[in-house]
């Protein structure tokens, strides 16, 4: 993961503690906790893999950051749905047309 990427996960998680002292979902106590916590963690992050098991680790501490969460898990499965129509592309143009159908279908199902 970039260093581009690994700051602009930084900015979103600074808008909702933001947020979330507005709405006072959290507390200004909370926000030395969270910082140490995402700093820690944030360097160590080098694919999305390890982005979503840290987002996910993040929102089971803090609620808060759920919505970071399911908007990351969002753009992991358009990315994986990319893939597959590419593949199923691919073996449809080398006339794999049951091998295309079933990649589909399973991709469909999951």
């Amino acid at each position: 993961m970039s260093d581009q990427g690994k700051e602009d996960v930084q900015r979103k998680i600074l808008e909702q503690i933001v947020l979330s002292l507005e709405k006072e979902d959290l507390k200004t106590e909370d926000v030395p906790v969270i910082s140490r916590f995402v700093l820690e963690k944030i360097d160590q992050i080098a694919n999305e893999e390890q982005l979503t098991f840290f987002l996910n680790e993040l929102s089971q501490k803090w609620p808060v950051f759920e919505g970071l969460l399911v908007i990351e898990k969002g753009k992991e499965k358009e990315k994986n749905d990319q893939i597959v129509a590419s593949q199923v592309l691919e073996l449809a143009k080398d006339g794999k047309i049951e091998e295309a159908l079933s990649l589909a279908k399973n991709a469909t199902e999951n």
